[in-house]
């Protein structure tokens, strides 16, 4: 019997999960959502924290593992005894399928220990319900995937069978990913000590019983669960990563130092990087996202250290898995004196000497908004063995790479994939040369790799619009740096700090003060070819905001003596003696300015004679680029579908589609992604958005959970609607093929019903059999049907003996139906969402309801349901009327059943209910009473 007040008591796994008892989480629990980063590696490291402690003998103190708050819940004399878990189903499931993962493992080392393990995972129960054999009920949506995994019996079968979803683009359950981690791990841990696997389990076992232990509160019938619950849950302000990091750090050192000697560790090495408006507290903004130093510090130092690329939100758990490898408990002084080391460098890339190499190519970086060199140069200056002249050739050498890329337009798409290749394979040299680094850039031969030539070089300078396409900082920088090489000795040497602008020496509205180009041989529009010189650097230079006010679009003759005059930038000691301007002066300047860029960004002079231990370049490096091109020759389409192809990817349009709609596979500019999308530019003003929109509501579900191991992401703005599923750069051509394919077989019959076109012909007239009652009552329905809701035009294309009607804010799976059969018309509403479907435990409680509504608003009238079979997939309430009932009884029961379920239905879904309203109202404003009246006297 539940007591009638909460009770708290501190219970070890073995206690907690010994006895035959089950803890049920309730349908309005969300599902299983812990990852590997985030909670799976922190826990583990705390279990075998503990277990690694008894091996080695001596005192262990116990691990507090968190709090569960349960419910009482009531059970028949026969069943096992159960609780309803009202916060934390997450730590328990996860606690259960480590359990597993250590009870298949003990199968072959220890039968004895292996039965214990079953203790704690199977409830010793006769009953005919199977899930009462399990210590944990998860939520609906995890139970098909709970089930098998614990029922598997050993990571091999649970592997495979995982192998086969990934394959298929089918959901992979994230219970199964937790599951084969632990297994993994523990696996690890058994056969890499110095003891043997059964003494290790043994410690385990120990630490189960005695180590490890958790809060459990049983409420009491007089609590409130779902009030302790949003107590329980309540949202504060997130910590920072760096704020975690701090907290894990010294965490570890109070539990190995005394007090005193954990305030001498903060003071001594991490007070600097917590002052307020300090140099590590002040936001930086990269590209369009801002943080702290300290963040971009820690997050550039992982990547080099761990090897990995690193994004925010994995920032904490990469730091805990470097940390605790190599620094955790007595070795917290020694971490410290790392980060500070590894700190003072990153100051020197971010606040350098300006004059200096480093600074000014920190300068350059900055000002082409490129940050993905900043790990490479923090293991260049820290961990790498390299001289200082080798260090600057790499410097040189890196600038070049970046700038020639820069100026020719190229862009950094694939830098943080490529720089990292770059220090994992320096990182396998004794020694790193200027050699090495520049063989590994020359390797590259696709767009986002290659070192622009020489001539490709002189290309941008002499004919590209560099203005529009580098923007005016970009052209800033890149004509500072030339002033800057042009100042020899006999100049001071400055770097510029006042404000300086872009000025174009021939004006952008060259019409008003300058006369019409002359017309030359080999040259048809003498306009068009001035436009196009108007913007390459030839045409332009640096001046002083006041000074470009001043001259501004006025005449050459009148601009040229101020510029000489004024400009102290060796840069426009050109106009001293340039006593005209046209086009031939602005390529032959362009020409000059380039002979300046080359020497500023040479061509590698692979100058250093030492040669590498071990080959060094980018074989393992493919393009994202390439992967795509090969993926679209992979794919098999339709007839009368195409293939084609774009700048960044590829298309596929469907038969009897418009332009507008269509599949696509390409790369992405900003990030080192490849995204498998369903694009929609359709404007908002278009009439078919509206059943797009629907469309795109059905789908989405349905695609994020096959597709659960990608970021899936819907978009809707006025241009355009569309599902995006994101892949990293390195998946293969046959991956991104199967992908897109799997996309298409879920998704493409919705939108050919959002279009209104077949996706299989239609039967001819002489082979559909006649349905003339059914065909009657879809007329009156159609008649008095609200705007939110539609007929599935298909299914009379298709000649089904059944009608659906869709709601615009429903998935298509639920739904109203009208149907024709041998005992006559059912008005019925389905809701066919798989098990699995995230939706499904949210309309369960509300059809319960609406049935209870509509047989009481349909009294004489038979009603069907099948919302209490367990044997049957889907949930279905029908209201069955016979052969000779008027359409528009029929229109007006449909109607009725509409006003009964459409709100609580949209609700449960989690959307905002709009209001019903009849898109053809009935011209006599008696029409819809009387309707009402007839169904009610036919009831």
């Amino acid at each position: 019997m539940a007591p009638n007040t909460m009770d708290t008591s501190i219970l070890d796994l073995y206690s907690l999960f010994h006895s035959d008892r089950r803890y049920i989480v309730p349908l309005y629990q969300r599902r299983y959502v812990w990852s590997q980063e985030r909670q799976w590696v922190p826990l583990w490291q705390d279990i075998i924290g503990r277990a690694d402690a008894v091996l080695a003998g001596g005192d262990v103190r116990p691990h507090f593992l968190g709090t569960v708050v349960l419910a009482p819940f009531k059970t028949s004399t026969r069943d096992v005894r159960a609780n309803e878990v009202i916060d934390g189903q997450q730590r328990l499931t996860t606690l259960q399928l480590f359990l597993a993962a250590a009870r298949d493992l003990t199968r072959e080392i220890d039968p004895d220990l292996n039965k214990a393990f079953n203790k704690l995972t199977d409830n010793d129960c006769t009953q005919k319900h199977q899930e009462q054999r399990f210590k944990v009920w998860p939520t609906l949506f995890d139970q098909p995937g709970f089930e098998h995994v614990l029922l598997a019996n050993s990571a091999e079968a649970v592997r495979h069978w995982v192998d086969g979803l990934r394959i298929d683009f089918q959901h992979v359950p994230q219970v199964a990913l937790a599951y084969l981690y632990f297994s993994k791990e523990l696996n690890t841990w058994l056969m890499n000590g110095p003891q043997t696997p059964a003494a290790r389990l043994d410690a385990l076992f120990e630490t189960l019983n005695h180590h490890l232990q958790l809060v459990v509160i049983d409420l009491g019938d007089q609590d409130d669960p779902q009030m302790i619950f949003e107590t329980l849950n309540a949202r504060g302000e997130p910590l920072q990563a760096s704020d975690l990091v701090r907290n894990h750090i010294f965490s570890q050192a109070a539990q190995a130092f005394p007090v005193t000697e954990v305030k001498r560790l903060h003071e001594t090495y991490w007070t600097a990087f917590d002052q307020d408006g300090g140099f590590w507290r002040e936001k930086k903004s990269r590209g369009r996202v801002a943080r702290e130093q300290l963040s971009w510090f820690l997050q550039y130092l992982l990547t080099f250290k761990i090897g990995e690329e690193i994004a925010d939100t994995q920032l904490f758990g990469a730091f805990k898995r470097w940390w605790n490898a190599s620094y955790s408990g007595a070795q917290v002084e020694a971490g410290l004196i790392e980060l500070r080391r590894l700190g003072e460098v990153y100051r020197r890339i971010e606040s350098p000497d300006a004059s200096s190499q480093l600074g000014i190519l920190a300068r350059r970086l900055e000002a082409v908004d490129t940050s993905s060199l900043h790990p490479l140069l923090l293991f260049l200056l820290t961990d790498a063995t390299i001289t200082p002249g080798e260090l600057g050739g790499c410097l040189t050498d890196l600038e070049s790479f970046v700038m020639r890329r820069f100026i020719t337009n190229l862009g950094p798409k694939n830098y943080n994939r490529l720089f990292l290749t770059l220090i994992q394979q320096l990182q396998q040299q004794d020694v790193v040369t200027r050699q090495a680094v520049a063989a590994f850039l020359l390797s590259g031969e696709g767009e986002s790799v290659r070192w622009p030539t020489d001539t490709e070089l002189q290309h941008a300078f002499l004919y590209e619009p560099v203005y529009r396409q580098l923007r005016t900082r970009g052209v800033m920088t890149v004509l500072e740096a030339i002033d800057l090489q042009l100042t020899t000795g006999k100049q001071e040497q400055l770097l510029l700090k006042q404000a300086v602008s872009v000025e174009h020496v021939l004006p952008q509205r060259w019409q008003t003060h300058w006369p019409a180009p002359l017309a030359r041989d080999g040259v048809d529009h003498p306009d068009a070819w001035r436009d196009r010189l108007l913007h390459t650097f030839g045409n332009l230079t640096l001046l002083t905001i006041k000074l470009n006010i001043d001259v501004s679009n006025g005449a050459y003759a009148v601009k040229r003596p101020q510029i000489a005059e004024q400009s102290a930038l060796r840069l426009n000691t050109f106009f001293q003696k340039q006593f005209s301007w046209d086009e031939d002066v602005i390529s032959e300047r362009s020409q000059t300015l380039c002979d300046v860029a080359l020497q500023i960004w040479p061509w590698p002079a692979m100058t250093s004679t030492r040669t590498s231990a071990a080959p060094i370049g980018l074989s393992t490096f493919v393009t994202s680029e390439a992967t795509v091109r090969a993926a679209s020759t992979l794919l098999s389409v339709p007839a009368d579908s195409r293939v084609i192809l774009s700048t960044d990817g590829f298309q596929v349009r469907l038969r009897h589609w418009p332009k507008q709609v269509s599949y696509a596979v390409r790369t992405r500019e900003d990030e080192d992604l490849i995204e498998v999308a369903l694009d929609v530019a359709l404007p908002a003003a278009d009439a078919r958005r509206p059943s797009f929109t629907a469309a795109l509501l059905d789908v989405t579900p349905v695609v994020e959970l096959d597709f659960s191991e990608q970021e899936v992401r819907a978009r809707s703005d006025t241009g355009t609607l569309g599902l995006n599923i994101f892949f990293p750069a390195q998946t293969s051509a046959e991956r991104l093929e199967q992908a897109l394919s799997h996309l298409m077989t879920l998704t493409s019959e919705r939108i050919y019903q959002a279009l209104g076109t077949p996706s299989t012909p239609p039967k001819t007239a002489s082979e559909r059999p006649a349905r003339p009652a059914l065909e009657a009552a879809v007329t009156a329905t159609r008649a008095v049907l609200p705007t939110t809701l539609m007929f599935a035009e298909e299914d009379n294309l298709k000649n089904r003996d059944y009608r659906r009607v869709f709601h615009v804010d429903w998935p298509i799976q639920m739904h109203y139906e009208l149907t024709d059969s041998k005992s006559g018309v059912t008005v019925a509403l389905h809701d066919e969402l798989d098990r699995q479907h995230p939706r499904r435990p949210m309309t369960l409680p509300a059809l319960i309801e609406i049935q209870e509504l509509v047989e009481t608003t349909f009294p004489g009238v038979p009603l069907r349901s099948t919302l209490r079979d367990p044997k049957k997939a889907y949930m279905s309430i029908n209201l069955e009327f016979p052969h000779g009932t008027a359409p528009d009884v029929l229109a007006a029961a449909l109607l009725r059943l509409v006003e009964l379920s459409a709100t609580s239905i949209t609700e449960a879904l989690g959307q905002e209910p709009g209001p019903v309203e009849s898109s053809t109202p009935p011209e006599d404003p008696n029409v819809q009473s009387r309707v009402s009246r007839r169904v009610a006297g036919a009831c």
